[in-house]
């Protein structure tokens, strides 16, 4: 990767960790996007999901609400803070998922983990 891309990448994570705490706070429109996505991807009870670009959980959250105590909901994202802060919420919200600090465009899962690999918000951030 070349020291460009470096260079956006970490732009785009320090970007994200200053907005993490108030990002979709407002009109919360990228919750309605995010439920409308898991709805449109048919997204099932017991599906295994990977939302990347996770930012505050506007697709993880309806996600684990959809696929339910059975299923598996992996959410991943550049900025801590942004992990952190939807971490906490599918905690509060008593939902099973998982979000961790990891590059989109660097996965280490093995192949055939998930049902569904969704992103709704972010593959414009990704310089590669």
């Amino acid at each position: 990767m070349s020291n460009d891309q470096e260079s956006r990448k970490a732009q785009t994570k320090t970007l994200f960790n200053m907005l993490a705490s108030d990002y979709d706070s407002g009109a919360a429109c990228f919750a309605h996007f995010g439920r409308r996505l898991v709805e449109v991807a048919g997204i099932n009870a017991g599906a295994r999901v990977l939302d990347i670009a996770s930012g505050r959980g506007a697709v993880v959250l309806p996600a684990a609400e959809r696929v339910g105590p059975g299923g598996e909901v992996v959410g991943v994202d550049l900025a801590d803070a942004m992990v952190h802060a939807t971490s906490e919420e599918a905690a509060r919200r008593g939902l099973k998922a998982r979000v961790s600090v990891m590059d989109a465009e660097a996965l280490t899962f093995p192949s055939e983990s998930f049902n569904f690999v969704i992103c709704g918000f972010g593959i414009m951030f990704f310089p590669d």
